[in-house]
């Protein structure tokens, strides 16, 4: 369902690009030591299209690419924990072929188990491992759904990069460029939002300061506009993907009810599927 509320029919694809490539195989070797095919191995293609309903309705096709280019807190990029992990998982192996297969998937089930458990306490101090990646996304408009009325539909890379400041401490900055066209009586537009976040803390609780700024160039000039937003507070982890966060500034004072805030105490809260810099509007 659409902002306006209508119904949409589509499809989604994600998948990696290298795994449709007849013959290309990325060893571990590779994955550790060569920098463009841990690129293509981490790389996520999306494609998806939405139709409203009606006959006439226009179909959107959008296709996104997204690249890490770095993650120093991969373990398959660390011999520390694939050597260890080899030896234990050659254990597994019987002395018979076709004997104990079972017991063997078992003992490889529990031995990475086991190893994840462990490389995760190992990373607990090593949350703000230094990353960064990669995202483009364009897309087309088919009028009245039909291929040969192909338009524009806009175009958008993102840049994400942390880097560590110790152990409790960590570095984000992110830069965002959009270009939509304008449909129907929406103006089309340029937008470049770029901040910074800092934290310190730990992997499930931190306190923040952030600045973000934006430049947007439109076809409607009275919305040209050039602004910058700051915030601080704090953001705490309830569960896998759930983020309780509050504080104050400029920037807290714009955010949605889309994002399920709430007012205790003059103090904007606001619950989040994830800690992230989001851009700050959406025209």
């Amino acid at each position: 369902i659409n902002e306006e509320g209508n119904v949409q029919q589509g499809v989604a694809l994600e998948t990696t690009p290298w795994a449709l490539i007849p013959g290309m195989s990325i060893s571990l070797n590779d994955y550790q030591r060569n920098w463009l095919k841990y690129v293509l191995a981490n790389a996520q293609l999306s494609v998806g299209t939405a139709r409203a309903a009606g006959d006439s309705a226009p179909t959107d096709l959008a296709v996104g690419l997204r690249l890490t280019l770095w993650d120093e807190g991969d373990p398959m990029r660390s011999r520390d924990f694939t050597e260890p992990l080899a030896a234990e998982l050659r254990a597994c192996l019987p002395d018979t072929p076709d004997v104990e297969e079972e017991a063997a998937a078992r003992c490889v089930d529990e031995k990475m188990r086991q190893a994840y458990a462990g490389y995760g306490e190992h990373t607990k101090n090593q949350w703000n491992a230094r990353r960064a990646a990669l995202g483009l996304a364009t897309g087309v408009r088919f009028v009245n759904s039909e291929l040969s009325e192909g338009d524009y539909g806009g175009f958008q890379t993102w840049f994400v990069g942390s880097n560590p400041i110790t152990n409790y401490g960590q570095l984000l900055l992110q830069l965002t460029f959009s270009d939509r066209p304008g449909f129907g009586d929406q103006p089309g537009f340029k937008l470049l939002t770029y901040g910074g976040r800092f934290l310190v803390g730990s992997a499930s609780f931190n306190g923040f300061v952030e600045v973000v700024s934006e430049t947007l160039s439109s076809d409607d000039k009275s919305l040209d506009d050039a602004s910058g937003r700051w915030s601080a507070g704090v953001e705490f982890r309830l569960a896998s993907q759930l983020w309780l966060s509050t504080g104050f500034g400029s920037r807290f004072a714009t955010i949605e009810a889309a994002e399920k805030t709430f007012v205790i105490l003059d103090l904007r809260w606001g619950l989040n599927s994830t800690a992230r810099l989001d851009g700050l509007r959406t025209p």
